[in-house]
């Protein structure tokens, strides 16, 4: 072809992806590149543009992956399949509200009447719970029997041995020792066992030791394993 001005030239509005496209180098020689090399324009059917930084894939459905570059998300993003850290794949987080229930039984039983609050957070397999009882009363409950706070939002993991153990206060009851947030392997309830001095074995917190039959309060947080 005769060489030609710019302005002789036939304008193409576009180009086929094995069209060859005529640049100047810095030091003004000409090079020919094929369009389908060139970032930009549309890509059809699927294919690969590919840089010294990342390398982005679009195959023929359209979703685009970038391999080996870091990526900022201007919109919450959602992995159905969770996030792989090569040893281990996270697969949940989840942040809210449950509803804890006061009884004298691990199954069955009184339900207390109470003001309940409680919010978790579960991260993988591990779940925090903060749980405040208030104004708890012993209408309708037997005396004598444990303290339990059921309807966890998720089960305890089981594994023999297992015992997790969480920080908790407790107001106008009427032992004076101080008592932990207990869940065992392979429950769903909670119990407080009161912490004893000397060589006596614990004992778990009863309606009984209840000071006032309205206004006892239990305030609790604990992190334990789920499956």
């Amino acid at each position: 072809m005769a060489n030609k001005t710019i302005g002789a030239l036939t304008l193409a509005s576009s180009a086929a992806a094995n069209d060859w496209l005529e640049i100047e180098t810095a030091a003004g020689a000409s090079r020919k590149i094929a369009k389908s090399s060139l970032m930009g324009g549309a890509m059809t059917g699927g294919g690969s543009v590919i840089t010294n930084g990342f390398a982005l894939t679009v195959p023929a459905s359209g979703t685009a992956a970038l391999i080996n570059v870091a990526q900022t998300f201007t919109a919450k993003p959602t992995f159905g399949a969770g996030i792989s850290f090569g040893q281990t794949t996270l697969d949940w987080h989840q942040q809210a509200s449950w509803a804890p229930q006061v009884a004298d039984a691990i199954t069955g039983g009184n339900v207390a009447i109470a003001t309940n609050i409680g919010t978790y957070n579960r991260t993988g397999n591990l779940v925090t719970l903060f749980c405040s009882i208030t104004n708890i009363s012993t209408v309708g409950v037997t005396a004598g029997n444990t303290v339990h706070v059921r309807n966890l939002p998720f089960p305890c993991i089981t594994f023999t041995g297992y015992v997790s153990v969480g920080a908790a206060h407790a107001s106008r009851w009427t032992f004076t020792h101080y008592i932990v947030a207990n869940i065992i392997n392979g429950t769903s309830y909670i119990t407080f066992p009161k912490l004893l001095s000397g060589s006596s074995p614990e004992t778990p917190l009863l309606f009984s030791d209840i000071a006032l039959s309205t206004f006892t309060d239990i305030f609790f947080t604990i992190s334990y394993l789920t499956t």
